[in-house]
């Protein structure tokens, strides 16, 4: 399942990405490619951690 992600990056910093459909669900990287990369990562485990938590997972569709 794909979800679409923001990526924003400010002057000296690194390129930060948040989730909108996945709540609480953000990440970073040094580049655009990291960033992507990590954001996948983070979802996952994300994900993982609220069913391990036995949290309900909500995923919005935008």
């Amino acid at each position: 399942m794909d979800f679409p992600i923001a990526i924003h990056k400010d002057a000296n910093s690194v390129y930060g990405v948040t989730v909108p459909d996945v709540a609480g669900c953000y990440s970073a990287g040094e580049s655009i490619e990291e960033a992507v990369r990590n954001a996948r990562e983070a979802i996952t485990t994300h994900v993982v951690a609220l069913l391990s938590l036995g949290e309900e997972v909500v995923l919005k569709a935008t």
